[in-house]
Parts: structure tokens; sequence; C-alpha cells
């Protein structure tokens, strides 16, 4: 089974791609899954107009795999990552005997993985699932479960535009520092990805996409093995969104998820670009650089 996980930082466009890919069978969406423990326990509510734990897809999916016990046994799970993530962040990822080092520890925890997945992805009679969690551990631990297939796609997006976006967002100038020193941080892991045996590597800047955003869905598309399954835009840039198979649930982005469009047009959003967030951007860039060059982001 092939999973499509779109790693990256926040405030990138992550939960409308992952609604994009998604469109068409035998593709499933499974939004978030790092926060789907904290979504049953909440009674998150679901896309689907149910709760997390009444839907009827994560419903079947989860008590197929824990019976009874769906909130233990997903609370096992958080566990299991708490400690696989310790232990990734110690590891040199680019070696291939630590990777086998993390595989053998964490055995256990791993096959738990690899079974949410499956479940998921049987549920919904499905045999390419995307999850847009963009926390690098998840795809470590993915692309050592021994089988399932990842397709990593790194999206990127300019720095500057991500600071500008967290410090609206929260009503905080601290947050352009923050959020620029954990784009630097997480890019620097995600590179590392990059030629591991069994991971398809994608880099794709948010700006690319915006640009020719067919082209990057049917790329991507091709990747996980259902090449030429995309949909046709309905004009230029103008998409069709079908909620029918689509089970999301917070945090995932909280304006998609109120709103529910039938229907999207791509197309760039600017206004970080405007001259009064000039200190954000000069923090974010100050922040990231030389790193951001790397991307083709400026410093103007």
């Amino acid at each position: 089974m092939k999973v499509i996980y779109i790693a990256g930082s926040g405030r990138t466009g992550s939960t409308l791609l992952s609604l994009l890919l998604s469109q068409r069978h035998p593709v499933a969406n499974l939004g978030q899954i790092r926060d789907l423990a904290a979504a049953v326990r909440t009674n998150a509510p679901c896309s689907c107009g149910s709760s997390v734990p009444d839907c009827p897809f994560w419903g079947i999916a989860l008590a197929s795999l824990y019976g009874d016990s769906v909130q233990t046994g997903l609370d096992q799970l958080s566990k299991g990552l708490r400690v696989f993530r310790r232990q990734y962040r110690k590891a040199d990822w680019t070696r291939q005997s630590d990777r086998t080092r993390l595989a053998e520890q964490n055995r256990d925890f791993l096959q738990r993985m690899s079974a949410l997945y499956h479940a998921a992805a049987k549920a919904v009679d499905a045999s390419v699932v995307v999850d847009s969690s963009k926390s690098p551990e998840i795809a470590a631990a993915l692309s050592l479960t021994g089988d399932l297939d990842l397709v990593l796609v790194n999206l990127v997006r300019d720095p500057r535009a991500i600071a500008v976006s967290w410090v609206k967002r929260n009503d905080d100038f601290g947050m352009a520092r923050k959020s620029a020193e954990r784009w630097r941080k997480r890019q620097l892991e995600l590179r590392q990805f990059d030629n591991i045996p069994g991971i398809e590597f994608i880099t794709l800047r948010y700006e690319d996409f915006t640009r020719q955003p067919q082209k990057y869905l049917e790329l991507i598309l091709e990747h996980a093995g259902e090449a030429g399954s995309f949909p046709q835009p309905i004009a230029a840039k103008q998409y069709e969104i079908s909620w029918r198979r689509q089970h999301l649930f917070p945090p995932a982005n909280e304006k998609i998820l109120s709103a529910m469009p039938s229907e999207t047009t791509i197309i760039p959003s600017d206004g970080w670009r405007h001259r009064r967030h000039w200190r954000e951007r000069l923090v974010a860039t100050y922040t990231t650089f030389p790193l951001s060059l790397k991307y083709g982001y400026g410093l103007f």
C-alpha cells in the first residue's frame, strides 16, 4: 500500500493539497493522523457531520483494530510515537545502521502504525492514503514499517510568508522568529530524507504548486502509482471538491473545514508581501538565511 505523506511546516496549504489528491478513488485522505487520538478523546467534529468516534469511516476503521478499546489502543500508539520520537531525535537518519536499530527497537510500535493505515485504507477501499501530519518523525516511522511504500512530499513555502501568516493568526509578533526557526529546523531535518532507500522524496514549493497545480498533482499521483487518475480542472486552476469521502478533523485548516467549499481556484496568497509586514519578513529572512536561498527564496 502507498502512503503519500505531506511533510513541512504549517501554513503551507497541506490541507488543500491533501483534499485535491484524494478526489478520486482509490486515493483516500486521512487528514492528520498525529492528531487522531486527541480527536477521539475530545469527540472532535468530523467533516462528515459526525463526531470522530461516531464517524462511519473512522468508527469502522478503529473498531476493526481495537474493538471496544479504541481510546486505549490510540493512547498506546501515541505513547509509542513519543518513545520513537525521542530515539529518532538522537539517531543519524542518514546512516543505515541507525535506521536498522530504530526499526528493531520499535518493532511493536511500527506494527501498530502500519495496522492503523491498513485498517483505514480497508474501511474506505483505498490502495493509496494521504496523511498531512507534516511531522518528520512520522514519515520516518512509516518508512521503517516494512510494508508501506512511502511517497514523501516536502511541501515548502517562503518562510517570510509563513512568518506573516502565524503572526496574523496569533496576533503575536514573536511568532515571526518562532515560525522561522521551526521552518529552518524542519527543512534541515527533511533534507536528510532525500536519497534514503525506500522513500520516494519530492520537494514541492508552494509557489510552484500554485502556478501549475495540475502538473504537480499528477506528478505526486504518478509517484504513488496512480498516473492519470487526477481529474482535469473545470476552468483554469479551478477544481471541484467532493467531500463525500472526506473525514477530516481539527486542527487541520479550520477555515477549509468550516467552509467546506465545493470548488476552489488555486491562486497564490501574496498578502504577506505588503509593506506593512516588513518587520516579519526581515526577521524571517535573518533567521532562515542562507538555507532559504537554496529553495530560491530571495532576500527582498
